[in-house]
């Protein structure tokens, strides 16, 4: 039972003992014994606000002394309804024993007391069996509520996580795809900066001629990569995009090559130790791309002008390893760029994510980024 319907019950209850008391204290004939039997049922009612099959045994214990005693009309009555509560309230098993042993006590005192007719035993027991059938169908109505808002507070709690985890798809996603942004159109368009330095500084026809094709190459790149980009963002759902598929995945010496013709106007030294053969692993070669971009596209930005860069890579049977450094400016030569630092504090978390290190200093007048990504 509920505590509304505790509370409802007692509240009868109590009004039930009042008129009892008013009745008996203007009866003529009242005795003890007389408001015993009538606060007798009462108080096993009250126990059945506390714990219904209590109640429900002290109402039997009630009936069976009243039986005995020879005086049971009301106490029978009363049994027969509290059939419909106990239905109600208690299990199958035991509201079965209750209405058998109701059932009997009604027979025992029909035929020990006078006080009920031939007549009166078939009305009290469908009294009790349509009071159970009520309590019965009451109880599984409200099994059937409950059943439905667990079922409701189910459905609603593994949508509520499909949409988290709908969005936190959508987010990874998106950041992803800023990183996409971020290494490749940030590289071509510090490539671009750097050409336009060039034709500006420089009056060789053949300079400023190849600071036009880069310029031109590294543009169409760019907006291709704009595109590719756009074309992920504007999908309704956030399927795995085409940026790291084979088609478009950046290998290690696609990238050398890209970044020889990038530095044509400057120095570039490639020392590297991994053979054309080995097997690398996408995440693993791709995040070494991510690197090299990384390492260059600072040297540009931040280091001298034109840019002198040194790359050497080494593999071995577990790990590889990538250091980039660049000739640094001169202390009073202005940036030529300027940077929040967003390459650099993604390249970490992406190199971190894979089990690798990242680590960068200066050192001899040289700035040095140094990765290692394990192999296994």
């Amino acid at each position: 039972m509920s505590r509304r319907e505790r509370i409802l019950l007692l509240i009868l209850l109590c009004g039930s003992v009042l008129v009892d008391f008013l009745l008996l204290s203007t009866a003529p004939t009242g005795s003890s014994s007389d408001v015993v039997a009538v606060l007798a049922p009462v108080i096993a009612a009250g126990i059945f606000t506390l714990s219904p099959p209590a109640g429900a045994l002290s109402l039997l214990t009630v009936s069976l002394a009243q039986t005995f005693d020879g005086d049971s009309g009301s106490e029978t009555l009363m049994l027969a309804l509290a059939a419909g509560l106990v239905t109600y309230t208690s299990p199958r098993w035991f509201s079965a024993a209750y209405v058998l042993a109701g059932a009997l006590l009604i027979s025992l005192a029909a035929a020990r007391s006078g006080s009920l007719t031939a007549a009166a035993v078939p009305a009290l027991l469908a009294i009790g069996l349509a009071s159970a059938l009520i309590g019965r169908a009451l109880r599984r109505a409200q099994q059937r509520s409950a059943a439905q808002a667990a079922h409701i507070a189910r459905i609603t709690e593994e949508r509520e996580k499909s949409l988290r985890t709908r969005e936190g798809e959508i987010a990874a996603e998106r950041s992803r795809i800023a990183d996409e942004l971020h290494d490749i159109i940030a590289h071509d368009l510090t490539i671009i900066s750097m050409q336009a330095r060039v034709l500006e500084g420089s009056a060789s026809p053949s300079d400023r001629a190849i600071a036009v094709d880069a310029i031109r190459e590294r543009s169409a790149q760019a907006l291709a990569d704009i595109r590719r980009a756009l074309l992920i963002v504007r999908k309704d759902s956030p399927e795995p995009s085409s940026m790291g598929t084979a088609e478009h995945r950046d290998t290690i010496a696609a990238t050398l090559d890209a970044l020889r013709s990038s530095l044509a106007q400057g120095s570039l030294q490639i020392d590297s130790s991994l053979s054309p053969g080995t097997e690398l692993s996408e995440a693993i070669e791709q995040t070494a791309v991510h690197v090299l971009r990384e390492g260059c596209t600072n040297a540009i930005k931040h280091g001298s002008d034109p840019p002198s860069v040194s790359i050497d890579i080494r593999s071995s049977a577990d790990s590889l390893s990538i250091t980039v450094s660049n000739m640094l400016p001169a202390q009073d030569a202005p940036a030529s760029t300027e940077s929040g630092g967003y390459g650099l504090v993604r390249l970490r978390e992406r190199t971190s994510l894979h089990g690798g290190e990242l680590s960068t200093r200066e050192e001899a007048g040289r700035f040095r980024l140094r990765a290692r990504l394990p192999l296994r």
